[in-house]
Parts: C-alpha cells; structure tokens; sequence
C-alpha cells in the first residue's frame, strides 16, 4: 500500500501523539536513557519525503528557534520582508547590512542566525553617538532568518531585543532625580524640627521618597519602551533599504 502526503503526515502526526501519550522507548533505548537526538538535515530529509516542502520545514525550524512553538512570548521587536531574489542573495545583502550597523554574528545555525553588538572602541562610539543612526542597536540582540517561500521569492526576518538596559536606566534616572528629591527632603526636615512636629513631617518625607522612586520607575520604563520602539523601526528601515 502506498501512502499519499496527507495520510504520510496523519500517520506521522499520530505516531508522535501516541508515542508521548504512552512513553514508549525507542528501540535499543533503555528506560530513563536520553531520548536520541534528530540532526536538522536528517529532518528536513525525512519531512520532504513525507510530502512537506522544505520551505515549510524551515519556517517551522525558525519558530522553534524563536520560542514561538514552545509557548514563549514573542520578540518585542519583529520586522518580515518578502523579496523576489533568491534566497543566498538575500542572505549576503542583509548579513552585509548588520555588520554595517555595528553588528558581529555570535552564532550561526542553519535556520537563524544571533548578532550582537560588535567589539571595539570604534563600533561602541557609533553606538553611542547614533552615527548613522546605529545607536538604535545599544544593548540589543538580533535574530535573522531567511527563508525561500511559494512563488520563488525570499522572506527575511529579523527578531530584536533591548537586553540589559532597565537597571542601568533605572540608575540614571534616579541619580538626576535624586537632587531635587534630597532637597525636598532637608527642607521638611528642617521645617519639622522648627515646629516640633516631626510625625506630619516624617510622614511628608515618606511620601517625597515614594514620589521618587514611582517617577524613578516610571521614566525608565518610558525610556526602555521607547528604545523598543526605536529598535523596531530601525529593523524595519533595514528590510525595506534591502529591498531597493
């Protein structure tokens, strides 16, 4: 009997099911043994005789990379463009276009690449002066994926995140507002020791340290939202620059 795609993958799919459902050790497999490990090739073989396009399979292999098919939120920042050049040309124009913002690739893998900030004086002063508008990937991680999709065209897709920034945003912030809050403070201390009634004061200078740690919060929360927000429409202006 010989098998159509569809049924191939019903088969497949309910396999797994009940192989999960019942633990069921592969052969030669002891009990509590690590279950054996798929190579990504070996996969994409298998899922191709099977019926599914490689295209499919790839694209699977980027949410699982992602997180997205284990349930973890998503990139705060996601950019996706759909180009009409084959797929090694996208490759070569956006690998070219992150390293010109100050970007150095950590780790490669079949289905995504990771960047980070690269090394050096001259990379981290451009950084931090946004020459050219690459101060928007300051503290930032970078995912990139490209990926042949029907009609013979490529999709990239870049995932960004701001990573290590609140604390050092929440230092700065309470440093520049912890001036005028010191002052507000010795002023009803000194007005509190005058009138000999400390209880109100004490009770004015609890309520000056709380105002200053919510705005402490709240201004580095705004910032870091606002270096989300920027890191998004820099992923973006790199995607559509591609595609010109």
């Amino acid at each position: 009997m010989r098998l159509g795609p569809e049924q191939t993958q019903q088969i497949l799919r309910r396999a797994a099911e009940l192989d999960r459902e019942h633990a069921l050790p592969s052969p030669g497999q002891t009990a509590g043994a690590e279950a054996p490990r798929l190579d990504v090739e070996d996969l994409r073989k298998i899922a191709v005789e099977a019926g599914l396009s490689e295209e499919a399979v790839r694209r699977a292999l980027v949410e699982l990379h992602s997180g997205a098919l284990e349930g973890r939120p998503p990139a705060p920042c996601t950019a996706r463009h759909v180009f009409e050049e084959p797929v090694h040309v996208v490759e070569q124009r956006l690998d070219a276009a992150l390293r010109a913002n100050s970007l150095a690739p950590v780790v490669r893998a079949p289905h995504a690449t990771q960047w980070l900030p690269a090394p050096g004086i001259g990379a981290g002063i451009s950084r931090v002066l946004n020459l050219g508008g690459k101060g928007a990937f300051l503290g930032t991680s970078v995912e990139s994926s490209v990926f042949a999709v029907p009609g013979q065209r490529t999709t990239a897709e870049l995932r960004g995140h701001v990573t290590g920034m609140h604390t050092p945003i929440a230092t700065v912030a309470g440093l520049l507002l912890a001036f005028p809050a010191g002052i507000a403070l010795l002023v009803l201390l000194a007005i509190g020791l005058s009138e000999g009634a400390p209880f109100a004061h004490g009770v004015g200078m609890a309520v000056v340290a709380a105002l200053w740690a919510i705005l402490t919060l709240l201004i580095s929360r705004g910032v870091a939202h606002g270096r989300t927000r920027k890191l998004q429409r820099a992923l973006e202006r790199m995607l559509l620059q591609l595609g010109h």
